[in-house]
């Protein structure tokens, strides 16, 4: 029998937005391996798309209160279990939705079969005193704690939210999952050995993260370009013109590409380079299609992330292992482990855990 959900997010696309690609592959996967139909609401008044997408049922918000998401979650013909992608900027510009979180209380208050699965995609924000993300973080932290006690199930992406979120929700210990994002550019089934792969290596992720490998670690890029026989460097999704010119090395900007378009890029390099947030890999969208397309994962940098299951030297490199004594069977195993760290929570892996949790909290009849 086929089971309907709705999914809540920011926004989908024409919109650049990661979570709202990972809610709409999610939804292909659950519809064509599991019978379970997804429709989709969306939060953002601004979002420019139609009643349909993709083949999927869209509502949107016309504003952002709590009285139109519990009329909208209320309305005939709505299904009674509810996954919500939360990250707290995308429902509100200082990351405290507050209205989204009183919405989804007097739902769940007035409707007895309701049920409410919370994917946390982040959990919130911190920095200096002198940014606003200080200032914000303990309301940010007070919601999440609320959703987390709302929710009748949780699932993060990290290791290190799952545990935080169990402390804020007891009763969620031992029923929290912590998967790793899946690429939300695509998959391949045909992996190419790094050497049959181009020499070249790729940097993916926009304007910031290019930006800063290709200025702030300059040395450690050229040195490991010099030690693999990297012959080019492609940066993918920053505009043209923002790659420094005055390397040694050749570098072509590709702009903005479709996914497919990436794929074929990816799955024929041999080495890509890619920096993120200190311990936080297990979300990194950019980590996620390096590991699944088969190509060498570099970080100029060790990334704590252990607990999430990504090593130094056993899932990805970093410039001071890197020698040019290094056989092609020892890179080729780093690229190997990788791949099989993301294949335990590929798409396909992803989509059963969430299936096999949306058909348990199915409310009875």
């Amino acid at each position: 029998m086929s089971l309907k959900v709705l999914q809540i997010v920011p926004r989908l696309a024409p919109a650049i937005t990661g979570v709202g690609d990972y809610a709409y592959l999610l939804a292909k996967e659950l519809r064509a391996s599991h019978s379970i139909e997804t429709s989709f609401l969306v939060c953002d008044p601004s979002w420019e798309g139609g009643r349909e997408f993709e083949g999927f049922v869209v509502e949107r918000l016309e504003t952002r209160t709590c009285g139109e998401l519990e009329t909208k979650l209320s309305a005939n013909g709505m299904p009674s279990i509810v996954l919500l992608h939360y990250v707290g900027y995308g429902y509100e510009k200082r990351g405290c939705p507050l209205w989204l979180t009183r919405g989804l209380d007097s739902w769940k208050r007035l409707a007895a079969r309701s049920r409410l699965v919370i994917m946390f995609h982040e959990l919130y924000a911190f920095g200096p005193p002198w940014r606003s993300s200080f200032w914000a973080s303990y309301l940010q932290r007070r919601l999440v704690a609320q959703l987390a006690t709302l929710a009748d199930y949780c699932i993060t992406n990290m290791r290190r939210f799952a545990e935080w979120l169990v402390d804020k929700g007891v009763r969620h210990k031992h029923r929290l999952d912590a998967l790793p994002v899946f690429s939300t550019i695509g998959e391949v089934t045909v992996n190419w050995q790094l050497s049959a792969r181009a020499p070249r290596m790729i940097i993916f992720g926009g304007t910031k993260w290019a930006d800063s490998l290709l200025k702030q670690y300059q040395d450690e890029t050229l040195a490991c370009c010099r030690a693999l026989g990297m012959q080019e460097i492609v940066t993918i999704g920053s505009p043209i013109g923002t790659a420094p010119v005055n390397l040694p090395i050749q570098v072509t900007e590709k702009g903005f590409l479709s996914a497919n378009e990436i794929v074929d890029l990816i799955s024929t390099s041999r080495v890509g380079l890619m920096d993120y947030f200190p311990g936080y890999l297990a979300k990194s969208s950019v980590y996620a299609a390096y590991a699944a397309l088969g190509i060498l994962p570099i970080l100029p940098r060790h990334n704590p992330s252990e607990a999430d299951g990504c090593n130094a030297g056993v899932t990805y490199l970093t410039p001071d292992q890197i020698k040019s004594s290094m056989s092609v069977e020892a890179l080729q195993q780093v690229a190997d482990n990788a791949r099989e760290w993301y294949r335990k929570h590929n798409l396909s892996h992803t989509a059963l855990a969430y299936a096999k949790l949306l058909r348990e909290c199915q409310p009875s009849c």
